[in-house]
């Protein structure tokens, strides 16, 4: 992948190191075109001398053909000797000239890519575009194409001079009028429907996937009315809390967002009642979304205080102050807070592809408490042009995320490289969807919406009394050294009587597809292996690699049996990668999409892994003891 080629090219978006290689590829060619003309000009008369004589040859030879000379011994070539040295590295020149054209052709069409590619990708204003596009490619029709039958060093050298050829202009309009006003308006059609159809582009590795003109003729993925994209966040103990998250969508761009986001809440139905039925109400919070050709308001609420293991039904919606409706009554179950047994599903790299949506049916039939998502999420890759993409991820996980006795399930997210611009090194202002739309913080802790881009991007979450969950940044946001190692470090010795301990993040440690000697799986590996084993660490929940692995037990480096088990590799809706030789630390590998369900189980001192695919009932059980 072109992220893992190119580290140096942190924090860079791929868009623009596809505008700027573009860029050095005109500047190149560009270069190469003076440079061969710089040589034509120092060889014009040697070149200009061999064209004469070329054409005295013509003469001579067409008469004496046509002669009736009674010597059929005389010469046809007339070349000079000392001419006949040099006529080699005429040719050449003559070469050169042709060259040179084709270098000049080959520039202006980068840049006219470059132009096109910035207007694609909202780095330059569509009317911006259509001014440069037309006055390059204009340019590149009437000043730099061969329009001349022989190119010769004369010639070029002449139309190179640019002043002569625009004083030239009115003398073309008025002699050669058919291709001067044909040209002229083919550029400027050309140069109004590129931009105008390409303009914010959505892409997919540089695959177009959606266009802000194509997206005006598409149904509003989130309408004026009640809430849509209806899901729940965990805080740190999801026994006692809950986040609920909705979006919704302002009548129009100059409605102000609303002043409320409520959620009633009960542990008995009020499916048929008014709101006021509900014993309980929380108010949250609201954050309009920027940069979106769409309005969008973001809600997220804080349910606190609530009773471990238990069942919640709610209804969400922005308040009576913005004329919208409230969501129909949903419900969620807490999770124990005692040693009961538990289940949670595990994947990462999930797509919004139809087998994201099937596996994703699979694992909600194992009625797990949370859903585990180890980055690389909808794979919008930090495009607020491909909204779009979120929201369709959004509407599948609020459709297929829910246990057979009708309960949604929360999910806990870790940040994974297709979340922020150039996948490493990013600013908190380079995430357009993550940070906003998961958040994982307590309610005392929430920056709210005036700082909403200051949400950590690694959080620990507690699983009943048994399991915690260091939520982790590989890299994307947070360095994996400095204040977040230091934080692994304390947090896990803070828990060190937890019996089970387990790490999730996107970039693996032991990658299935990549090579282990990469350059971002040694980062990791160089900061986080010793605290992880310092801390007694049970199980790392990994990702990235688009396969299913399962590790042997590892401690230092090498196999042990008190070591820790690394487990996934991230293919719950992606394409998978075909898989290499079997390394040494792998006791488990597939090209398979794949989810994971652990049941964890204290009392009986065990966490059961059964990984599923689309279809069969499971690919491989492990058991790890403590």
């Amino acid at each position: 992948p072109a992220s893992e080629s190119f580290p140096k090219m942190q924090g860079q978006a791929i868009e623009d190191v596809f505008i700027m290689g573009v860029g050095l590829v005109c500047l190149g060619f560009g270069f190469l075109s003076f440079l061969f003309l710089f040589i034509v000009w120092r060889l014009q008369p040697q070149a200009t001398a061999f064209e004469l004589v070329q054409k005295d040859t013509s003469f001579s030879n067409a008469a004496s053909s046509s002669s009736e000379s009674s010597s059929p011994s005389k010469e046809k070539h007339v070349f000079d000797d000392s001419l006949t040295s040099s006529s080699i590295s005429s040719r050449n020149v003559f070469m050169l000239c042709k060259l040179v054209v084709a270098m000049r052709l080959l520039s202006s069409l980068a840049l006219m890519l470059v132009l096109i590619s910035a207007v694609s990708y909202d780095r330059l204003h569509v009317a911006g575009g259509i001014i440069l596009l037309f006055i390059v490619s204009w340019c590149t029709y009437e000043f730099l194409f061969p329009w001349d039958a022989v190119i010769t060093p004369a010639s070029l050298i002449t139309h190179s001079r640019i002043w002569q050829r625009i004083r030239s202009l009115p003398h073309n309009a008025k002699y050669q009028p058919r291709r001067f006003w044909l040209g002229f308006f083919v550029c400027l059609v050309l140069s109004i429907i590129l931009p105008i159809c390409l303009e914010g582009t959505c892409e997919n590795n540089l695959e177009l996937h959606s266009t802000r003109l194509t997206r005006r003729f598409l149904s509003p993925s989130c309408a004026v009315g009640p809430p849509c994209f209806l899901y729940l966040t965990i805080p740190s103990d999801p026994s006692t809390a809950m986040i609920v998250n909705y979006h919704t969508a302002p009548s129009s761009p100059s409605q102000p967002s609303p002043s409320q986001s409520r959620v009633y809440y009960d542990t008995v139905s009020h499916v048929n009642s008014s709101l006021s039925s509900y014993a309980y109400v929380a108010d949250g919070h609201v954050y309009r979304m920027p940069n979106l050709e769409v309005s969008r308001d973001i809600h997220w609420v804080h349910l606190v205080n609530l009773s471990p293991d238990t069942i919640y039904f709610f209804r969400a919606g922005p308040g009576s102050d913005a004329g919208l409706s409230f969501s129909e009554e949903k419900s969620f179950r807490t999770l124990p807070s005692d040693g009961s047994t538990f289940t949670m599903i595990i994947g990462g790299d999930v797509d919004i592809t139809e087998t994201a949506r099937k596996i994703g049916e699979v694992g909600a039939n194992q009625s797990p408490a949370v859903a585990i998502v180890g980055g690389d999420l909808a794979y919008e890759r930090a495009q607020y042009t491909c909204y779009r993409i979120v929201d369709q991820w959004l509407q599948t996980w609020h459709d297929t995320m829910v246990t057979p006795a009708g309960h949604l399930i929360p999910i806990l997210t870790a940040i994974g490289n297709h979340e922020v611009v150039g996948d490493y090194g990013a600013t908190p202002e380079q995430v357009p969807f993550y940070t906003r739309y998961f958040p994982h913080m307590d309610a005392d802790k929430d920056p709210g919406p005036s700082d909403i881009l200051s949400r950590p991007t690694y959080h620990l979450h507690k699983l009943g009394n048994s399991t915690v969950v260091l939520a982790l940044d590989s890299g994307h946001v947070a360095s994996v050294d400095g204040p977040q190692r230091t934080w692994i470090q304390t947090t896990l010795r803070e828990y060190s009587h937890v019996p089970y301990k387990m790490t999730l993040y996107h970039v693996p440690m032991y990658p299935t597809y990549r090579s282990y000697d990469n350059v971002n799986s040694e980062d990791v590996r160089r900061a986080w292996q010793q605290p992880f084993e310092e801390g007694n660490v049970t199980v790392c929940l990994e990702n990235h690699d688009h396969a299913y692995k399962r590790t042997k037990l590892l401690r230092g480096g090498e196999e042990h049996p008190r070591g820790i088990l690394y487990v996934g590799d991230g293919a719950w809706g992606v394409s998978v990668r075909p898989l290499p030789t079997p390394r040494w630390y792998h006791a488990k590998a597939l090209q398979s999409n794949y989810i994971l369900a652990a049941t964890v189980s204290p009392y009986d001192n065990k966490i059961d892994f059964v990984a599923y695919d689309e279809t069969t009932p499971a690919h491989i059980k492990y058991r790890t003891k403590q």
